[in-house]
């Protein structure tokens, strides 16, 4: 378990400098289009800021070694959460990087597209394929968009249900 941690902490880091070097190639394409003032920097930019954030999004993970519980009162009797659990609700938010692949390789990111888009002053971004993904097949955008987040709730309802069920006779000590 452990090992697989260590996996995922050494395969995110040349994500994210990958992250970084898009959104300072996306920083440059704008100022090239006239989009950001020529004297403008990189580390003062909106992109700068995106970068960050998700730099910070994928920094989310459970430290190895390490599982600590955190308990609280609730229902009449003492609730523990493991930590890494919890860890784990935050990370979901990992799954923006599936839009961004596909809005990267959707038919509405190549060229024509993108001077239609200019032409009528429409931003191409993420929020605008998945429109256009509506517009274009709304039964299975809405089906594919219903299952996703059953099964996100779904996880998310069982991490904090599964603390009601524990039992580790630490936390069955503490409730009688």
């Amino acid at each position: 378990m452990n090992t697989l941690r260590f996996i995922n902490i050494g395969l995110t880091v040349p994500l994210l400098v990958s992250l970084v070097a898009t959104q300072e190639l996306n920083f440059r394409i704008a100022k090239e289009s006239k989009y950001v003032r020529l004297n403008d920097q990189f580390s003062r930019s909106r992109n700068f800021a995106f970068a960050l954030l998700e730099v910070s999004i994928h920094l989310i993970f459970s430290i190895p070694y390490r599982e600590p519980v955190f308990c609280y009162y609730a229902t009449g009797r003492t609730v523990c959460n493991f930590y890494s659990d919890l860890v784990m609700l935050v990370a979901i938010l990992r799954f923006y990087l599936l839009f961004k692949v596909y809005y990267h390789l959707s038919e509405w990111k190549n060229t024509h597209s993108l001077e239609v888009c200019d032409i009528n002053n429409i931003k191409s971004s993420v929020m605008f394929v998945l429109k256009c993904q509506l517009k274009k097949n709304p039964y299975r955008f809405l089906f594919t968009m219903f299952v996703g987040t059953i099964l996100l709730m779904s996880y998310i309802i069982r991490v904090f249900e599964r603390a009601y069920y524990n039992t580790n006779p630490i936390v069955t000590a503490l409730n009688e």
